[in-house]
């Protein structure tokens, strides 16, 4: 991975990894704790935790972690999968299988929920436990691909008649099901990147001018694809991903022109064009390994096998969502929902992705209907307060319909923390602390206790009876209410996805000079890995005009310092490096920042 990746993570988290790795599990579950009670909204740490633990056969502790999870994620299958998982060990048979057929029904091919399924009734013997991919299932080693040319070979000799046969192993056993999640591409940890070059002078750092300038590098055309389909532009998307493998094609790279192909055979699925996606499967499977051959033909198999077009969307849609492509799942999921009105996990799934995608006034629309349409539904009733609360703040309505849910589901210390937390924007701080500490300890949902920490950090300082800035405290990132600096965390979730373009469309929101140049100069690092030497040296770059204009604006920002010093570390000059870092050392930065840099310093010797 490029070292400029290294920033993405804390220390306590790293740590975790590594040991989690090794599966070193009591030292990964400490590590995961620790980081936990320094940012518990964190879920990538909480997940991991979960599955820490869960391997320690600490399986009641396990539950509360993916509990925790799924009630900010409810539609993360994986961890879904783990809380059945734990739930069967602690003999709660009957609830496990509450939670084993809600995924089937969203994805009626999941193996692993399947399998334990059969188990609990006794259909099928219970396979051993292994640990679960963190989200979306992947190869843990290098696909074993073939060369360019024979790929594109077959490709060209596709079958018009789509007929696809299991993977079969040398020993001819068929090989066990795998989950119907495509896997992403996996990096080799040991090829060795090119030298990295040095920055391209430019004039400015537009991304309008970087765009224009990279239309012909491939990796820019893969990335303005992956931008796309998180856009949920497919015709765009159509467009982009031909140039790139157009431009793959020039080259004797075989992975890129995979990852073409395999983000092609997506938006085969998400148009629900199976008999494509078929005739494309055919060609690569000899390309793809035996899992990533399986997942792949488990969808076609559930495709075309579906005639009805509303099922065909649920199931495109569960995919999506697996993939985060939110805005693509919830356009599949609206078809649905117009169909199927009534369908109340359509209409929680649609909620989500909306929500996921920044849509929330359609997020708006479908909690309201939810509730209106099930006025018995307390969770429903729950959720639309939380929406008039974070999203779009109106506390009448926020206490309309936390108050209705209170008188169905009485005693749910959520929606009593909800109502302390309207007491206190309302200026009842006194009545709102009171109740947010003493129903705190019986919350389990990390970002709703998050929040009720900074409440009770920032005491009884009000102005004029209410606390400062209470409702952007409160918003969601990205809401309408939010300040613009909430883009940022947007941002940084979606830059350790590797997701440049649309975290560098948050960043520019954020109005974060220095977050867009660490976005370049991660562009930098990622087209230098990729062999286009050229256009990294334009990347570094514009990140590093990024990087100068935000310290003319704010000389003492230690994040841009810190990623300036990336910058020269990467390229061998820790003279350079230390420079930088002493720098911003020297001037106001944010704890965790400050650290960063204090141990990269330390690291280097200085």
């Amino acid at each position: 991975m490029p070292a400029f990746s290294a920033i993405d993570h804390s220390q306590l988290f790293s740590d975790g990894e590594k040991a989690f790795a090794e599966s070193d599990f009591g030292v990964a579950a400490e590590n995961f704790a620790t980081a936990l009670k320094y940012a518990p909204e964190n879920l990538r740490a909480r997940f991991r935790y979960g599955q820490a633990l869960f391997s320690l056969n600490r399986f009641a502790e396990s539950h509360s972690q993916f509990q925790a999870v799924l009630q900010n994620s409810p539609n993360n299958m994986i961890a879904r999968v783990y809380l059945a998982e734990n739930l069967v060990q602690l003999g709660r048979k009957n609830e496990a299988m509450g939670h084993l057929e809600w995924i089937l029904k969203v994805q009626p091919g999941h193996a692993r929920a399947r399998e334990i399924l059969d188990s609990i009734t006794g259909m099928a013997p219970a396979s051993p436990v292994t640990a679960l991919p963190e989200q979306i299932p992947t190869d843990r080693m290098p696909l074993a691909v073939k060369p360019t040319k024979q790929i594109a070979k077959a490709l060209a000799k596709s079958e018009k008649q789509v007929e696809l046969q299991p993977y079969v192993a040398q020993s001819g056993e068929k090989v066990n099901r795998q989950s119907t999640k495509p896997a992403k591409i996996a990096t080799d940890k040991h090829a060795e990147s090119p030298v990295i070059p040095a920055a391209t002078a430019v004039s400015d750092f537009s991304l309008e001018n970087f765009m224009a300038a990279a239309q012909n590098s491939f990796m820019i055309n893969l990335e303005l694809a992956r931008f796309q389909l998180e856009s949920a532009d497919l015709i765009a998307a159509a467009a982009s991903l031909n140039k790139a493998g157009q431009l793959a094609r020039n080259t004797s790279d075989s992975r890129r022109f995979l990852e073409v192909q395999i983000l092609t055979s997506m938006l085969h699925i998400y148009n629900r064009d199976f008999n494509s996606f078929g005739k494309q499967l055919i060609s690569l499977k000899a390309a793809l390994g035996e899992k990533s051959y399986q997942s792949f033909l488990n969808i076609y198999n559930q495709g075309s096998a579906l005639t009805d077009y509303v099922e065909q969307s649920r199931l495109a849609a569960g995919i999506a969502m697996g993939a985060n492509h939110h805005a693509v799942a919830a356009r599949l999921l609206l078809e649905v929902f117009v169909k199927q009105p009534d369908d109340q996990l359509t209409a929680h799934l649609l909620a989500d992705a909306q929500m996921q995608s920044l849509d929330y006034k359609g997020a708006e629309n479908t909690l309201v209907h939810l509730a209106r349409n099930h006025p018995d539904n307390a969770e429903a009733h729950f959720n639309l307060a939380r929406f008039y609360l974070t999203a779009f703040y109106q506390p009448e309505l926020a206490r309309r319909y936390a108050s209705h849910a209170a008188s169905l589901k009485p005693g749910d210390a959520r929606i009593e923390i909800l109502l302390g937390l309207l007491d206190y924007s309302e200026g009842k701080v006194k009545d709102g602390v009171a109740r947010i500490r003493s129903l705190m300890p019986k919350v389990n949902d990390p970002a709703m206790v998050n929040i009720c920490r900074q409440i009770l950090s920032d005491g009884d300082q009000v102005n004029a009876g209410k606390p400062a800035d209470f409702v952007s405290m409160l918003a969601l990132p990205g809401a309408p209410h939010a300040h613009y600096s909430s883009f940022r965390i947007l941002g940084e979730d979606l830059l350790k996805q590797g997701s440049f373009l649309t975290a560098m469309k948050h960043f520019a929101t954020a109005r974060d000079y220095a977050e867009i140049g660490r976005t370049y100069l991660g562009l930098a690092s990622a087209l230098n890995a990729s062999g286009e030497s050229e256009m990294s040296a334009l990347a570094a770059g514009y990140g590093l005009g990024a990087l100068n204009a935000d310290l003319q604006q704010n000389p003492g920002n230690g994040r841009a310092y810190l990623y300036a010093a990336l910058y020269w570390y990467e390229r061998n000059d820790k003279a350079s490096a230390c420079q930088a870092l002493n720098r911003g050392l020297a001037g106001a930065s944010d704890p965790a920042t400050r650290q960063r840099m204090t141990a990269m310093l330390s690291g280097l010797g200085s």
